[in-house]
């Protein structure tokens, strides 16, 4: 009885730690928006060390007049609803009604003015590490999770609930105070206890009835449980079916297959370029267009950056659906592949071309580009690789950052010039990192771009409808 007393105890503190646990990790998240604040999680390191990547800031809405030099306030960047970012105002031009703001981490100041229309509010709250926390919950899967925990937590304390009950069942009681209870229960008509200490008639609808919230709860675990692991096979299936594919499709410097570095074997190998002999850079992997191109006629490149998860087939479809649902064998598949935007030409022929691919939970197509809005990484990573049947580029990052689906990141080029020029001085402005490229716009003013560039593009969760791109320029090797 007493062992039954004291895993009654245990399960129930479980439970209710549990509980107390989610409600933890939920207040900072809902109980700020009731008392006025809007929670916005940071993904850039544009603010630290004041703000790390993975903080929640709150802000709360202002009238634009009374932000003063030094507040940290977080407004639409470009056009209403294109991005947000949470800059430094280094002046508030009230007779232009714009502030000019930079990034703490940044050396200069941000290139455009931010219109008084473009504010969301001034930074009053900054909590390190609930911005990860926030993200995580804005996905299906961290909701799922949440249920399966939340529901463990209702069983531990049901479980704990059942077992007091029944040990406290058939306890011997006073004599007397049983013969009363006795006639009270024979005068109401209700069953009395047996001698063994089983449960009357009375008392078998209520442990019924606990039984089948029990049942309930464990079906809502086990199909949340269920859905989790069907999610998890799903990506390791696909992690395995590009690692295989790197693996039998791509060759090291030493003419042997890859193995698939890259596809979740980040520092694997040096996947560096190395020098020909010649003083050129030689491509740290070799592709067989050849084979792939037997296998399905739609691969148009392969794109590669070494330490990263980023190791794959590059598609090009009639249409931008096919391949967000399909992988490069034509299979359905929920990763989808690495994809060409139909309405550029063939051959990466446009003076830009844009790639896309899914933000996958476990970090693989292109989930890992916005770890690039960290200054650091990108200086560990300034560079990809982008090889197609005719040639080989290597592809020199020089802007990041958060926009809208229908931004004018988006807008593609046939050919170079004025326009394209302005519009790439934008996107340098609007960079998480910096990068010096100088050399690759010439003749400023001209339009005269040295290269070609691609834009990477794939979902973010800092707002509705966000995405994350990366703009790289693509100089050819060989």
């Amino acid at each position: 009885m007493k062992k039954r007393k004291r895993l009654s105890g245990i399960f129930y503190a479980v439970g209710l730690i549990m509980m107390l646990l989610v409600v933890a990790l939920c207040l900072p998240l809902a109980l700020p928006r009731l008392l006025g604040f809007e929670a916005y999680a940071i993904i850039s390191g544009s603010m630290e060390p004041q703000i790390p990547v993975g903080s929640l800031v709150y802000a709360k809405a202002m009238a634009p007049e009374e932000v003063e030099a030094g507040d940290v306030i977080v407004f639409y960047g470009g056009r209403a609803g294109e991005a947000v970012t949470t800059h430094r105002v280094v002046e508030n031009r009230n007779a232009d009604r714009e502030f000019i703001t930079r990034g703490d981490a940044n050396a200069g100041d941000d290139m455009e003015a931010r219109p008084y229309e473009s504010l969301i509010g001034r930074v009053e709250h900054i909590l390190p590490h609930f911005g990860r926390l926030s993200l995580m919950m804005s996905m299906a899967s961290g909701k799922t999770g949440m249920v399966c925990f939340l529901g463990a937590a209702l069983i531990f304390c049901i479980l704990g609930g059942v077992l007091k009950k029944d040990g406290s069942e058939g306890q011997p009681e006073d004599k007397e105070a049983g013969k009363d209870s006795g006639r009270e229960l024979s005068k109401a008509g209700g069953a009395v206890s047996s001698s063994s200490g089983m449960p009357t008639e009375g008392t078998v609808p209520g442990k019924r009835a606990v039984k089948a919230i029990i049942i309930v709860l464990l079906a809502i675990f086990l199909c949340s449980v269920s859905v989790l692991a069907v999610n998890l096979y799903r990506y390791w299936s696909n992690r395995q079916l590009y690692k295989d594919a790197a693996g039998e499709y791509t060759y090291d410097a030493m003419g042997k297959n890859s193995g698939g570095l890259g596809n979740g074997n980040e520092g694997e190998g040096s996947g560096k370029g190395e020098d020909n002999g010649n003083g050129e850079e030689k491509p740290p992997i070799a592709v067989d267009f050849h084979r792939l191109q037997e296998m399905n006629g739609d691969v148009a490149g392969w794109i590669y950056c070494e330490g990263t998860p980023i190791n794959y087939p590059v598609m090009k479809g009639a249409d931008n659906d096919f391949y967000l649902g399909h992988s490069y064998d034509g299979a359905n598949s929920r990763s989808g592949s690495i994809f060409v935007e139909a309405a550029n030409r063939p051959g990466f022929a446009d003076a830009n071309t844009i790639l896309y691919g899914h933000h996958m939970k476990d970090g693989s197509m292109f989930a890992s580009l916005e770890k690039w809005a960290d200054q650091e990484f990108y200086e560990e990573h300034p560079v990809m690789w982008l090889f197609t049947p005719k040639q080989d580029y290597k592809v020199i990052l020089f802007s990041g950052y958060t926009t809208a689906a229908n931004s004018e990141a988006y807008t593609i080029f046939s050919d170079s010039g004025k326009e394209l020029e302005e519009y790439l001085e934008k996107c340098i402005g609007k960079s998480d990192f910096e990068a010096d490229v100088s050399d690759r716009i010439q003749e400023e003013g001209t339009g005269n771009i040295a290269d070609k560039y691609i834009v990477l593009s794939t979902c973010s969760y800092v707002f509705e409808d966000a995405r994350y791109v990366i703009h790289g320029f693509l100089v050819p090797v060989g």
